[in-house]
């Protein structure tokens, strides 16, 4: 299991808050359920489609944590007489980096998202686990180590099977999505 430190808190889609609040005409209680859920749908697409995100993120509204106005700390590597720390244009580059800031560390956010959705078994972890369990901290390595794992069997494996996911996407996402682009 994934340490529970390392879950990646999830907060509920408050449709009530994203949701014009023109309400639906009262043509029933099916017409209304689905006049909500293509409203729903479509709030979701637009912030989907602005923050470039996985289908794991459409389904529940959330995005991996990534600071801009955070001061992240240094720490010092061996014999190094200066310290290093997480530099944020990282974040641009690799998209699927999650920040934890209780222990100054990252993971892979879809990984962890799989693991935590059994898209994926958990022993396949193992040969990658600081991505995905405990958290990966050696800023010193830190982009040859985000482009190993991004290049990782485990990590591929998982955005194959965000993809086929997606391909199961709701009617009314799908409608939404076609109507905000008409």
């Amino acid at each position: 299991h994934v340490h529970p430190s390392l879950r990646i808190k999830t907060s509920s889609y408050n449709s009530s808050s994203k949701v014009s609040s023109t309400s639906a005409p009262d043509l029933g209680s099916e017409a209304a359920l689905i006049q909500g859920n293509m409203n729903v749908a479509a709030a979701s697409a637009a912030a989907v489609s602005a923050q470039n995100t996985s289908i794991i993120d459409l389904a529940e509204g959330i995005t991996p944590h990534q600071p801009a106005n955070f001061r992240f700390p240094g720490r010092q590597f061996g014999k190094e007489t200066f310290s290093r720390s997480f530099n944020t244009n990282w974040f641009s580059k690799w998209r699927w980096l999650h920040y934890i800031e209780e222990g100054d560390r990252v993971v892979c956010f879809s990984c962890v998202k799989a693991v935590e959705k059994r898209l994926i078994n958990e022993d396949s972890v193992r040969f990658d686990s600081s991505f995905v369990k405990g958290g990966f901290t050696n800023w010193r390595k830190a982009t040859e180590k985000f482009n190993e794992h991004e290049k990782s069997k485990l990590h591929c494996n998982v955005i194959e099977k965000i993809a086929v996911a997606g391909q199961n996407t709701p009617i009314t996402a799908i409608l939404s999505d076609a109507a905000r682009q008409a």
